[in-house]
């Protein structure tokens, strides 16, 4: 007599399962409120090429400015204040791996959530984990690859976008 598989008993022979879902449930990333706040619109600018990113600062007053009456004079002095910032490209990156038995058996009738799908959501999801937790560093890890965050940004001293702070 044969011995019945143990991973199988009658019903689970017989019956399908009742997903609850077509996709996976979110239990990792769904705690990232940093990001979902950056995300709103308006606080996030996306832009394209160029060798370095450059934002252009206004970092003094013109000191000419004052309160005049009738003849007084104006103060032409050249005025400085104006500079801009200079960031380099970060790039993150990641694998997908998906085989073509995979592909075999999470298709047709039998795929009740698309594999490759799920794995592609998988590693966005996994970067942008990392990009809401390198908000809050300050860019030196992976050997200095890492996205430059606000712990770069608030220190008080060294060079921040290629300005050097004592200055």
């Amino acid at each position: 007599m044969a011995s019945p598989n143990s991973n199988f008993d009658q019903i689970s022979s017989s019956t399908l399962r009742n997903y609850l879902s077509r996709s996976f449930t979110d239990q990792v990333f769904n705690g990232m409120p940093f990001f979902a706040w950056m995300n709103k619109e308006g606080r996030k600018v996306n832009t394209d090429g160029g060798e370095f990113l450059v934002e252009p600062l206004l970092y003094g007053k013109n000191n000419t400015v004052r309160w005049m009456a009738g003849y007084d004079v104006v103060d032409t002095a050249p005025q400085d204040g104006l500079t801009s910032a200079q960031y380099n490209w970060k790039m993150a990156g990641g694998a997908v791996t998906y085989s073509v038995l995979e592909d075999a058996k999470n298709s047709g009738r039998h795929q009740v959530i698309d594999l490759l799908k799920a794995k592609i959501n998988q590693a966005k999801l996994s970067m942008q984990d990392m990009f809401a937790e390198d908000l809050f560093l300050d860019g030196t890890a992976d050997s200095n690859n890492a996205l430059t965050g606000l712990g770069a940004m608030v220190a008080n001293s060294g060079t921040y976008g290629n300005i050097n702070r004592s200055t």
